[in-house]
């Protein structure tokens, strides 16, 4: 995974969630890394519709089996009043 500062994490079931951040190169980014801890590896998920740093985000469960990550705020040059939000079982 490339280094970022300024993400979020958030954990659901066994697997850590990386949401967005700041690159060394000072851009925002859109991208979500999941690691299977399990397997010991990352994979790439969706990306967020927005790059965002400084932001906010927690796992819901959602009825059932169905998890949730709510991504809040942040900036990306300006800050966001936006929210986002991640369907774990769909990947986006």
């Amino acid at each position: 995974m490339e280094m970022r500062k300024h993400a979020s994490y958030t954990v659901n079931g066994e697997n850590v969630f990386v949401i967005g951040g700041w690159t060394p190169q000072q851009s925002s980014l859109a991208t979500v890394k999941k690691f299977l801890v399990r397997e010991r590896r990352w994979r790439d998920q969706a990306p967020l519709s927005i790059p965002r740093c400084t932001h906010a985000a927690t796992a819901v469960r959602a009825g059932g089996e169905k998890t949730l990550i709510g991504v809040f705020g942040g900036y990306n040059g300006t800050h966001l009043p936006s929210c986002e939000v991640y369907d774990v079982s769909w990947d986006r």
